[in-house]
């Protein structure tokens, strides 16, 4: 992975943060065959049907699995917010 663990850490605290201040549910996962959203790794929110997928395990265990497009949405522009600290060199760096 590119990630190393640290950051991987950061990012999940944040996920969760995110999904706290927003009161989206932090274990809701769609039955078997239904919708879920959630946001690719360069920023685009798509959306898949669970089918408990690897794949989409491990989307839900991360966090980065949402009941609505509104929901993604919300917590992408936090990410967003995230990522350019990390640009600026405000977060990270440390190591």
């Amino acid at each position: 992975s590119v990630y190393s663990k640290k950051v991987f850490e950061e990012i999940k605290k944040m996920i969760d943060l995110i999904n706290e201040k927003y009161g989206i549910p932090k274990r809701w996962r769609a039955q078997a065959e239904n919708l879920f959203y959630y946001i690719t790794s360069d920023g685009y929110i798509e959306s898949d049907y669970d089918d408990f997928s690897d794949e989409n395990t491990d989307i839900y265990n991360l966090g980065n699995y949402f009941q609505t497009k509104e929901e993604a949405k919300k917590v992408k522009e936090e990410l967003d917010k995230f990522w350019e600290k990390v640009r600026a060199g405000e977060i990270g760096g440390d190591e």
